[in-house]
């Protein structure tokens, strides 16, 4: 059963293009039973999310989707319990806060209250030598892959028992809105579109899928 877990609205500032409702009301129109909101190094959006997903009947989902500022690295991060939330907002806090954050080091030091998810071997490395794989997860996302990619990661994964996790990193909600998540891209970068380069932009599939 298909349950999108890396998503973007608006308050994802400058980057998502979505409205809460109308994410809300997609996973509805398309049958998931639940649905994640993983905001770009904030959890600004929680109190709306929360009541659209209970006025359509869906299991919210509490994260946020964290940056390493010097790398570029990102992890989504998914609350299991209220404990797991609080660690969540604990870990947004400190990204914005500490001028020397460390998206693989800060992780090593939260519990299995809180599912990690990353496409990037080394955080999940660091973080399973550190405190093991439990609650710990590879972000597939299939349309950045390639096959030498593919082959690495399934290794990585059955050698060291972690699990793969099939995900669409949603940042607008149809095809088409992609002109817009790249229009407030240039204004945050504050270049012109066509200067805009590729790694800061998510790709034309970011939008939100069918199961």
């Amino acid at each position: 059963m298909w349950v999108p877990l890396n998503c973007h609205s608006v308050y994802s500032f400058m980057r998502g293009t979505a409205w809460i409702e109308d994410l809300a009301r997609a996973a509805l129109d398309m049958g998931c039973p639940a649905l994640a909101l993983t905001d770009t190094d904030g959890t600004y959006g929680a109190v709306a999310f929360q009541r659209a997903m209970q006025a359509a009947g869906i299991r919210p989902l509490f994260g946020a989707e964290v940056t390493d500022p010097a790398t570029g690295a990102h992890a989504v991060l998914l609350a299991k319990t209220l404990a797991g939330y609080g660690e969540v907002c604990r870990v947004v806090t400190d990204r914005q806060l500490d001028k020397n954050f460390s998206l693989a080091e800060r992780l090593q030091h939260c519990g299995d209250a809180v599912i990690i998810l990353s496409p990037d071997l080394t955080v999940i490395d660091a973080i399973a030598r550190a405190r093991g794989s439990g609650s710990l997860g590879i972000e597939w996302i299939r349309w950045r892959t390639g096959t030498r990619h593919d082959i690495d990661v399934w290794e990585f994964s059955r050698r060291h028992g972690i699990p793969l996790v099939a995900s669409n990193r949603i940042f607008f909600l149809k095809p088409e809105d992609g002109h817009t998540h790249r229009l407030v891209t240039a204004i945050r970068e504050n270049r012109l579109l066509d200067a805009l380069p590729p790694e800061s932009t998510a790709s034309p599939e970011a939008w939100f899928k069918s199961p």
